[in-house]
């Protein structure tokens, strides 16, 4: 992927009349290309699965959210696409075990928790790069609030106008599954599913190596 990115940058370096640096445009193409690759991956795990719509809302209503919110993150993109297409597939899976009549319930525990998380942990900055001016901090914690409000609409529309409540409860879970990632529960599990990921990591290029010097 980085191969790609990185002959696509030059391509638009070279055939643009305004100057871009080109690792600044290759690194925009390699998060692109990124999404787009982990996006299908999802999907095509999700519709083995018979899960393609209920993975597909999940992955929307928690990319919406996280868009101002923020949250827990791998220290690498690879591992960040291993994690999201391990989780997101078992989300959509786990929707029909969500019993439609409590939806109303389902609701209520969003709105609580959403809002309390909204107050008091968004948002969750890059450590590499901390949010430090409180009128950025006050408006993302606004965009994160809206974008609630617009996925509780979206969630009550599809339960009670276009009487589809797994779509209701899809959006509730991929909004809990991002709220989950602005807790330090949340932080503690992808810390330890990236350290694990690294450790398999380490392990392969030390196996490869010792391959190599035989």
């Amino acid at each position: 992927m980085n191969w790609l990115a990185r002959k696509t940058a030059r391509i638009l370096v070279q055939n643009s009349n305004r100057y871009f640096q080109e690792d600044h445009l290759r690194f925009g193409v390699e998060l692109v290309v990124g999404a787009i690759l982990q996006f299908f991956l999802i999907l095509f795990i999700a519709a083995l699965l018979g899960v393609g719509l209920e993975t597909t809302v999940v992955l929307l209503a928690a990319a919406l959210f996280r868009r101002h919110s923020g949250g827990a993150h791998c220290s690498a993109y690879y591992r960040c696409t291993l994690t999201s297409i391990t989780v997101f597939p078992i989300l959509g899976f786990s929707i029909r075990y969500f019993p439609a009549p409590y939806l109303p319930y389902y609701l209520i525990a969003l709105v609580i928790i959403s809002s309390a998380l909204i107050y008091t942990r968004v948002p969750i900055d890059n450590p590499t790069r901390p949010i430090t001016d409180q009128n950025l901090i006050s408006l993302m914690k606004s965009y994160s609030a809206v974008m609630l409000v617009f996925l509780i609409i979206a969630a009550l529309l599809g339960a009670y106008v276009f009487k589809q409540p797994q779509i209701a409860i899809s959006i509730i879970v991929g909004v809990l599954w991002q709220n989950f990632m602005l807790t330090d529960w949340g932080h503690g599990l992808i810390h330890h599913i990236d350290r694990c990921l690294k450790n398999v990591e380490q392990k392969f290029i030390k196996r490869k190596e010792g391959f190599y010097a035989d």
